[in-house]
């Protein structure tokens, strides 16, 4: 997944005429440069502070060329995992309508012995088993709906916002878009704990390299 995705990056057809070689920009690289180092050795933190330091003068060619050495290093691909067969129940079988009018009318009878004056307001308001929303709300609604041109979409009140849409990303997003432990691993073998041992610092740089 990773080299499909480095291989994209690369791939000189996706770039823009006027896009340097100096790309990623320079918000990008001021957040990498600003980062501390840390003295951790585990997931080569030392290499990756030093692609990121290394990245203005590189260019981004040779930033992805030492990214994807990296990451084969540090993430070696696991070999597949056979899948358990899982056991699954049928469905249910759909209910005819002749025993859906039968548990309806089973449900009629035993509301009418126990309360008739319940059974038969329902009968007359034409209520069944799934309660009706109320026509004052309904009515106006689907007026609405079938009135209105259907050929040109309805005017939206809120335009896209078009602010801070390419940014880099801070220790903040990484930590509220943090996977539960209970996740299913990534189709390139990552699973979610090796993914929550690995320091916010790191993934801070990978992320905003690969920007």
């Amino acid at each position: 997944m990773v080299e499909e995705y480095l291989r994209d990056l690369q791939d000189p057809t996706t770039d823009t005429e006027n896009e340097t070689e100096e790309a990623p920009t320079d918000v990008f690289l001021d957040l990498l440069e600003s980062l501390t180092r840390r003295r951790g050795r585990e997931f080569q933190e030392l290499k990756l502070h030093n692609i990121a330091m290394e990245a203005r003068l590189s260019g981004n060619k040779a930033t992805l060329q030492k990214m994807a050495l990296y990451l084969k290093e540090v993430f070696p691909a696991s070999p597949p995992q056979r899948r358990r067969r899982t056991r699954r129940t049928p469905s249910p079988a759909p209910i005819r309508k002749r025993k859906a009018r039968r548990q309806e009318y089973w449900a009629t009878q035993s509301l009418w012995k126990r309360d008739r004056h319940r059974c038969i307001s329902g009968i007359l308001d034409q209520i069944g088993p799934v309660k009706q929303p109320p026509k004052e709300i309904m009515e106006p609604y689907w007026t609405r709906i079938f009135t209105t041109d259907g050929r040109a979409a309805p005017p939206s009140k809120n335009g896209p916002n078009k602010e801070d849409i390419w940014t880099p990303i801070t220790e903040m997003n990484i930590k509220m878009a943090r996977i539960p432990r209970t996740s299913a691993p990534c189709p390139d073998g990552v699973s979610a704990r090796l993914y929550r041992s690995i320091p916010t610092t790191v993934i801070l740089r990978l992320f905003n390299l690969l920007m």
